[in-house]
């Protein structure tokens, strides 16, 4: 983003995500830029995180990646009792999302292999997060998934969610490499297939 706005002085124009959330940070609405790459409607796919989870309920959330906090509230009513953090490395989508949910807490902070700053969640949600979905490099998402482990608490779950109409480049590509990695930190893996998205937002599969 610090790149983006120095290469940008007189202002970010709304193309790619940083200048698409600059541009609803500034008042001008929500451009098709940043449209396209968050879920506006995402209240029935959180139902079904809390289906797959049997309901479970989780004391610290993390949704990371969360743009400009569409599926962070959905989580936060799926997940009642639950204390729902969104984590963003854009600045101008953590402000926006701030100032629509106020008793919700976004943080504009990178995911690292050192984790979230100490933080422990008992879930964290990695939705169409791109270090998952527009690579295929394993050493890049190594680091990532041990970063997001060191920031789970004792018993956590994460849980990663991508489609596959791109699965050459993304982590499916790797999961052979995934379930190496978790026997080998003795962490459990399991997968599921979920419908598109389009399939349960019109009709009411979970509510």
């Amino acid at each position: 983003e610090k790149d983006f706005r120095e290469r940008s002085p007189l202002g970010l124009k709304a193309q790619g995500d940083f200048g698409g959330y600059a541009e609803a940070n500034r008042g001008a609405g929500i451009p098709e830029e940043a449209k396209s790459h968050n879920l506006l409607a995402p209240e029935a796919r959180t139902g079904i995180y809390r289906a797959m989870l049997y309901g479970k309920e989780f004391k610290q959330l993390a949704d990371i990646g969360c743009g400009l906090g569409h599926t962070t509230a959905a989580l936060s009513k799926s997940f009642q009792t639950s204390d729902v953090t969104g984590f963003d490395i854009s600045t101008d989508a953590c402000e926006w999302a701030q100032r629509q949910w106020p008793h919700l807490k976004f943080i504009a902070q990178p995911v690292s292999s050192e984790g979230l700053g100490g933080r422990n969640f008992d879930l964290i949600v990695c939705q169409e997060f791109y270090p998952f979905t527009r690579t295929n490099d394993w050493g890049f998402q190594s680091g990532m998934i041990a970063g997001l482990v060191r920031a789970l608490a004792p018993q956590g779950l994460l849980l990663i969610v991508l489609t596959e109409r791109n699965a050459p480049s993304t982590i499916l590509a790797n999961k052979v490499q995934l379930q190496a990695y978790c026997e080998k930190h003795e962490l459990s893996y399991s997968s599921t297939r979920l419908p598109f998205d389009k399939v349960y937002r019109y009709f009411p599969l979970y509510r």
